[in-house]
């Protein structure tokens, strides 16, 4: 994606000519296709280009005019009506930028415009005449958008790094962001910066002089638009929005590329890019993580189902990717500076992948992701609401046929699939398994840094999808998953496409009656039907899923030296505020390879790297000059 950044001077000071190089450097691996500033003495606005839709090949940012100032970091996907309503021409459609678009429709409906595109952005316009800033990031949040606000000045940036080479005040340590990277439960607005925030998604921003306002303009819910009485309508309806997410992800003429790791999720992406790119007579570059070729641990890996994929779209060139000589602690901070958090425990296989695809001039990489959030939701809990609703008849059919389909016994079937989600096994739970440390709801987090937040922690996820969903979605957390990716993928010279977040397709899901998980009992029902003659049977109908770096236990122990010199050395004992180091040795101790997918209640290996990455990422900040509460 390309890059947006601005500083607005408040109290009448000039904008010091070093603060503009600085600006611009710290973003310039943005500046792909080229860059542009536009000033005064007070303001400015600035724009590093990546071109991925032809039409950006005409698009000169910021743009002025008398009135307004835009830059923008966009692709709209309702530009055919967006023209028709505001009444250009159609001999200038080809040529006409989106960020133009954005301008436009500010123009007819002011603020309001947001409620008008459809798409992907994050833009700012600045009004002269009135002195002020309009900022707006689209109703996911998948591109991303920071500010910094003082007394003096009003900054603004794609990525932290523009706000950190020019803003003046010292840097703090926001200790609540660990409690975001273990449990996603705390104020997705809020960095590991105590002074930067996150313009989240469906938010829009206006800064004058003496303050600034920030407003939700979009909130998600059912909206009873879709009302199907057949199962097959349902199917089909996702299927056709699926379709239309990955063509308005592929605008352009340039190289696309896919995350491929054989399960139903990024397997059902790459089947409908292949066919679309297979139509233009262009290949669809895969590159997935696989075990070496000739591995000779108790892992397994996803190289067979990518196979019989590859064997499916006759346009794939396959690379798998192995990062032989990487592992969890390598290179982590190019991690922090391109991520600009704490990264994932596999973030080792993240830059492997990009680098991989960067080498295949990617501009346009697709990733599954967020398939298992809702569109291919395992349904496991909707024979409990079908109950819980009142819907016996729904809740005795599914349950049924998922015992036949499963052939499990009635007490097991009860057991996984109603019980485990009642209020007084959730009450019991942890009386029955207190010999048992469950590492999905427990970290490496010391407990006494923990209780400081624990009354805003709740365990597990809400067995109701659509309220689950709806406040991932409202409090901007789904935006910053994507925001991540997007910031990542640009390090690289690429955009980043995940079609499984459309917002049409998230708002389909809402509407979706929850027996649509579970039709003939089988779990992932929805996506698995919607696929019907895209995914080959091998891919549509498996039930195993294996790991996403199927070896990072190993990989893990091969470190269980540098690991334990991190728990004994001097240096990081201002961590132990935060980290349990007593926890981490413990369970390094016990850590043992497994050959399929982790128990979430078993994820200890993951909670290590966790573990150590934050005491790294924390002695990072201090070498950095971060003010930190010890």
């Amino acid at each position: 994606m390309s890059a947006i950044f601005g500083i607005i001077n408040k109290k009448g000071n000039k904008i010091e000519e070093p603060d503009i190089v600085k600006m611009q450097q710290s973003l310039m691996h943005r500046a792909v296709d080229g860059k542009g500033i536009w000033q005064t003495e007070y303001e400015l606005l600035g724009h590093h280009k990546l071109v991925i839709s032809p039409e950006q090949k005409y698009e000169q940012l910021p743009f002025e005019d008398e009135e307004l100032v835009i830059t923008a970091d966009a692709r709209i996907d309702n530009r055919e009506s967006l023209f028709t309503l505001m009444g250009i021409e159609k001999q200038r459609h080809l040529t006409y930028p989106d960020s133009l678009l954005i301008l436009a429709a500010y123009k007819k409906w002011g603020g309001d415009c947001v409620d008008y595109i459809e798409g992907e952005f994050a833009f700012a316009i600045w009004i002269k005449l009135e002195r002020k800033l309009f900022c707006a990031v689209d109703h996911i949040g998948a591109r991303p958008l920071f500010y910094y606000d003082s007394p003096e000045q009003f900054i603004f940036s794609s990525e932290m790094k523009g706000i950190l080479a020019v803003k003046k005040t010292p840097n703090i340590f926001n200790e609540e962001s660990l409690i975001e990277y273990f449990y996603r439960q705390s104020d997705p607005a809020k960095t590991y910066n105590d002074e930067i925030f996150a313009l989240c998604g469906g938010d829009k921003l206006i800064s004058v002089p003496d303050k600034i306002i920030t407003e939700k303009y979009w909130k998600p819910g059912q909206s009873g638009k879709y009302k199907f009485t057949k199962n097959e309508d349902w199917a089909e309806c996702l299927r056709e929005l699926l379709i239309q997410s990955v063509e308005n992800r592929m605008r352009t003429d340039l190289p696309v590329g896919i995350t491929l790791s054989g399960g139903l999720d990024s397997s059902s992406i790459a089947c409908i890019a292949g066919k679309i790119l297979e139509k233009r007579n262009k290949p669809l570059f895969a590159f997935s993580s696989v075990l070496p070729e000739n591995h000779k641990g108790v892992e397994v890996d996803e190289r067979n189902y990518i196979n019989i994929v590859g064997k499916h779209i006759n346009n794939l060139e396959q690379t798998f990717v192995e990062a032989k000589d990487a592992g969890p602690f390598s290179n982590l901070e190019k991690a922090f500076e391109i991520e600009e958090t704490l990264p994932n425990a596999f973030s080792y296989m993240d830059q492997a992948i990009n680098a991989s695809a960067a080498n295949k001039n990617i501009r346009v990489l697709f990733s599954g992701l967020g398939g298992d959030f809702f569109v291919s939701w395992r349904g496991n809990p909707a024979i409990y609401n079908l109950v819980r609703r009142l819907k016996l008849r729904d809740a005795v059919k599914i349950f049924y046929q998922a015992k036949k389909y499963e052939e499990k016994s009635f007490l097991n079937l009860i057991k996984t699939d109603f019980i485990a989600y009642t209020d007084l096994y959730h009450l019991i739970a942890p009386i029955l398994h207190k010999r048992k440390f469950n590492w999905q709801y427990h970290t490496t987090l010391n407990d006494n840094f923990f209780r400081i937040y624990k009354q805003e922690i709740t365990s597990g996820i809400d067995p109701d999808v659509v309220k689950y969903m709806i406040n991932y979605m409202e409090t901007g957390r789904m935006g910053r998953v994507i925001g991540l990716f997007a910031n990542r993928d640009s390090a690289y010279g690429m955009g980043t496409a995940m079609p499984m977040f459309d917002k049409k397709i998230m708002e389909f899901m809402l509407d979706v009656p929850v027996q649509q998980f579970r039709i003939d009992g089988v779990r992932r029902s929805l996506i698995r039907r919607a696929m019907e003659g895209i995914l080959p049977p091998e891919i549509q109908w498996r039930k195993d899923k294996l790991p996403y770096a199927p070896d990072y236990v190993s990989r893990t122990l091969a470190n269980k030296q540098f690991i334990n010199e991190v728990l004994n050395s001097e240096q990081y004992n201002f961590a132990w505020k935060y980290i349990d180091k007593n926890r981490i040795a413990v369970a390094l101790n016990e850590l043992k390879p497994t050959p399929g997918m982790t128990r979430l209640s078993e994820i200890s290996g993951i909670r290590i790297m966790q573990g150590i990455i934050c005491c790294i990422f924390l002695q990072w900040l201090r070498n950095n000059k971060y003010i930190i509460n010890e």
